[in-house]
């Protein structure tokens, strides 16, 4: 099998192009500013047997992220569109003129809406040629330069102000560039009246004027998700795990092409993928997020990189230095990923390499790194750490992942990584001390958790014998009580509760192990 990763995992050739004179209809619409009635017609025109034009999914792309108006200027923006929408009023006022149509939250909220279903109707690969992207052919990966969104060829004719616009999105490197803070922004007045000047140096004034951003605000870090972009974020979540479907369905591991597409390629041109700051800072964000919905974006994505440490595509090493930096300093966001992934085999197979990482343990290398400013919360919570509970049977029999897989793919390489536990030994000697802190005790929860239920499916070659003499002779018990004894005074109620409650269901679960 080739090292070079599939397009996608889905199958893309049923789908063909959307007609020309389908394309212009909607064009005409978004041309005049009727944003509504475009998208209603691509609502209309969609079917899985054809291709959206990727100008068009760009442009309710912009709709969708465009932000809403301030409060106070509603009723202004109202009137101006009303205005727009009378013909008969431009001929009345030769002086009135027409600046380029903002979109209205009713066109936004229409945008987010049919963006969603065609992400239910269409393959993922035919959406995201609107998106940029990396190339995934080793032979063309000539370093950081990506390549923009795709274009048909009659798209270079529509020239209008939304059309104009949405090409931003073609200047951007990866997909997560159009859901930071401040990608899309609103512009200054859509309405311009031309008055006769009353005096020198009079200038025409707008109707509506957009309230000038503070100094402060201007020189804050803006956020990797913006405040009107969650629902962009959630819609390019669904379609990463889409198409890991479809490569699972095709036969191939579990992973996403499409996401791979998204982490630029070694600077040499061959060898694993590893810078994903860009989607680790969204996870970190999404983490942070009171919202339950908001925090599980966070999960599916981190769910998805974990995922794609089962090929040879991307640096596993390094990605769990990454997380490492990025995540152990929050010690409650840190334990809401623990117990919020997945148990599945490429998690659990994570989760053992973090928690070694995060112990103490020399296997994984440390990547120095310098301090990332953070960006602000938005919006700020405090989160008090909890124990969930963990469904131990939900261990899915999937492909199973390499642990550390740092070095370059060989031309030629099957994608698939071999799981192998690391020692015994080793996960006794990083349990069998005092625990400092209740993220301490949470890491040695999931080290003991995800090692035995992996070991329970492993191949009988790469089991290590000495867990099973560890279980009968009662050295990892002995680990548990040093663990997981809690010293009274040290700490509240609630955490010697879940402290015991950890140990209890590790304890139980020795018997079946």
């Amino acid at each position: 099998m080739s090292s070079t990763p599939t397009q996608s995992g889905d199958d893309t050739w049923s789908e063909r192009e959307t007609g020309r004179n389908q394309r212009q209809l909607v064009d005409s619409c978004f041309e005049e500013g009727h944003y509504e009635s475009g998208i209603i017609l691509l609502d209309q025109l969609r079917s899985p047997k054809y291709k959206p034009s990727p100008a068009h999914i760009r442009q309710m792309l912009y709709i969708s992220l465009y932000p809403p108006p301030p409060a106070q200027d509603k009723g202004k923006e109202k009137a101006s569109q009303a205005e727009f929408g009378t013909p008969s009023k431009f001929a009345i006022s030769a002086k009135q003129k027409k600046s380029p149509l903002i979109p209205t939250p009713a066109a936004t909220e229409a945008a987010q809406r049919v963006l969603s279903t065609y992400a239910l109707t269409n393959s993922p690969s035919s959406l995201f040629r609107a998106l940029p992207s990396y190339p995934l052919d080793s032979n063309n990966a000539s370093g950081s330069t990506p390549v923009p969104g795709a274009r048909l060829g009659d798209e270079d004719e529509d020239d209008s102000f939304i059309a104009r616009e949405a090409a931003s999105i073609q200047g951007c490197k990866t997909c997560w560039a159009i859901v930071k803070e401040g990608f899309v922004k609103r512009k200054e007045g859509d309405i311009v009246v031309e008055n006769k000047p009353k005096a020198r140096g009079k200038k025409r004034q707008p109707l509506y004027e957009e309230a000038a951003m503070s100094e402060a605000e201007s020189t804050e870090i803006p956020s990797p998700v913006g405040p009107y972009a969650w629902s962009t974020l959630e819609w390019l979540v669904s379609l990463f795990e889409k198409d890991e479907r479809a490569s699972a369905k095709n036969g191939q591991l579990q992973y996403s092409p499409l996401l791979l597409a998204q982490i630029p390629p070694p600077r040499t041109g061959s060898g694993p993928r590893w810078e994903v700051e860009g989607p680790l800072d969204i996870v970190l964000c999404c983490l942070q997020q009171p919202e339950p919905r908001r925090r599980s974006l966070g999960v599916r994505l981190i769910t998805l990189l974990v995922n794609l440490t089962s090929t040879v595509y991307l640096d596993t090493n390094l990605f769990i230095n990454l997380i490492f930096s990025r995540l152990y300093v929050h010690a409650d966001i840190f334990t809401i990923l623990l117990t919020s992934l997945p148990n599945t085999v490429p998690i659990m197979t994570f989760k053992i390499a973090l928690c070694r990482r995060c112990l103490g343990t020399t296997s994984v290398d440390p990547v120095a790194s310098r301090p990332k400013p953070q960006a602000r919360p938005r919006p700020a919570v405090r989160r008090r750490a909890t124990g969930q509970s963990l469904d131990v049977n939900s261990l899915s029999r999937t492909a199973s992942s390499e642990t550390l897989a740092s070095v370059p793919s060989p031309p030629n390489i099957n994608p698939t990584s071999k799981n192998v536990l690391p020692p015994a030994s080793e996960i006794l000697r990083l349990i069998s001390s005092p625990s400092k802190s209740s993220l301490d005790l949470q890491m040695k929860f999931e080290l003991v958790m995800a090692y035995g239920l992996l070991y329970n499916d492993a191949a009988v070659g790469d089991k290590d014998e000495d867990w099973t003499a560890m279980l009968r002779d009662g050295r990892l018990k002995n680990g548990l009580d040093v663990a997981f004894d809690v010293p009274r005074g040290m700490a509240s109620k609630d955490q010697t509760t879940a402290a015991e409650g950890m140990k209890g269901l590790l304890v139980g679960l020795m018997g079946t192990w």
